[in-house]
């Protein structure tokens, strides 16, 4: 799954007409993972990571000059580079172990003729379908380019670039397209002449909390920090409602049986049940169960226990709405990981580590 925060920044630069370089790990360190991303502006790091570090600061002119003339390019960075050979921090923002190389792709975003990942990503979220990008990493045939794409979406559409690939390679590279698209993962293949590196690309999960009381707000605020969507459901309109879960990405007002229906229409949706009144609680239950939802936590065991035989149904534990929070996320997580192999299971949530501009400065020189 690509980082929310990195699809929502690649979306405001594009709506505001801004060049921006996107680096993507294509042949990682043992530190790193191939797909990883990072934003550059012009002058500045603006989201993502490839790997246990962030790039923040200026972006050397040698970036845009690797990019500007020739399209995508790979660069490898080696732990051992003098630039950053005595620097532990920027080795890490790199992924480099000791004595470590991770190949990273260069791109100018927004070109003529070309597949947006990222572009393609914020589809994929509004429509909460899945999707598969391959991209060409290394080329031994002059007529493939390194950058070249080719993208699948869930339904069977097929996207490709002005300059598309030939039948059979094409036909090749759907094959393992979809099966890409249905694990979750991202990998690197041989395919004769041609690398690929083969990226799924998961909507990221919704989390429906039928509920709307103040102590529902730490799931709602964690669940956001995660990069989750946020869909509070309710059964009245409150104006107070907007101004408690302000971090919410919509808000429903209606019955269980509308909230079932977008609950079908979710690729991976998490589902918190919490109105504080058993026979509504034990009715939204009822509902849930026939639905796809991955996971299904209930507040207060008198209602958990009606569904003892389906192992989505958890208790919400904890003696405060925090340990609650961490409690439904954590589980709701366990669940989704079961269900789609391959999945990050890191549990990470932390924000991005700003690095030194100067140190960040030296880095992109090295490329």
């Amino acid at each position: 799954m690509i980082d929310r925060a990195l699809v929502e920044a690649a979306a405001r630069l594009r709506r505001q007409s801004e060049p921006y370089v996107v680096a993507t790990v294509v042949r990682p360190d043992r530190r790193s993972a191939a797909g990883a991303r990072l934003i550059l502006g012009r002058y500045r790091w603006i989201a993502g990571t490839v790997s246990g570090g962030a790039l923040d600061g200026e972006l050397s002119s040698s970036a845009w000059m690797h990019t500007k003339e020739s399209g995508p390019v790979v660069m490898t960075y080696g732990a051992s580079h003098p630039d950053i050979a005595n620097d532990d921090e920027l080795r890490a923002a790199f992924g480099l172990g000791d004595g470590g190389t991770a190949d990273v792709m260069l791109e100018l975003a927004g070109q003529p003729g070309r597949l947006d990942v990222l572009e393609l990503a914020t589809r994929c979220t509004r429509q909460q379908r899945r999707a598969a990008v391959a991209t060409v990493i290394a080329s031994e045939t002059a007529s493939v380019r390194i950058g070249t794409r080719l993208a699948l979406l869930a339904g069977g559409d097929v996207e490709q670039e002005a300059a598309p690939l030939d039948a059979e390679l094409r036909d090749a590279i759907c094959v393992d397209l979809r099966a890409v698209m249905e694990s979750g993962s991202t990998t690197t293949k041989q395919l004769g002449g041609v690398e690929v590196l083969l990226e799924a690309i998961v909507p990221p999960p919704r989390l429906f909390v039928l509920g709307d009381s103040h102590d529902l707000v730490p799931l709602a605020q964690l669940a956001k920090h995660a990069g989750w969507e946020i869909v509070i459901c309710a059964e009245a309109p409150r104006h107070s409602l907007r101004e408690r879960f302000v971090m919410a990405d919509e808000i429903l007002v209606g019955d269980c049986e509308d909230f079932a229906v977008r609950i079908e229409q979710s690729d991976r949706a998490a589902c918190v049940i919490a109105s504080h009144d058993v026979d509504r609680d034990r009715a939204n239950l009822a509902l849930l169960r026939d639905t796809k939802a991955k996971y299904i936590g209930v507040a207060g065991s008198r209602v958990a226990r009606l569904a003892p035989d389906d192992d989505r149904v958890h208790e919400l534990l904890g003696d405060t709405p925090f340990d609650r929070a961490f409690t439904a996320i954590s589980e709701a997580r366990a669940s989704m990981a079961t269900r789609l192999p391959g999945a990050d299971r890191s549990g990470s949530m932390e924000r991005p580590v700003p690095s030194r501009p100067s140190a960040v400065f030296a880095a992109v020189l090295a490329l």
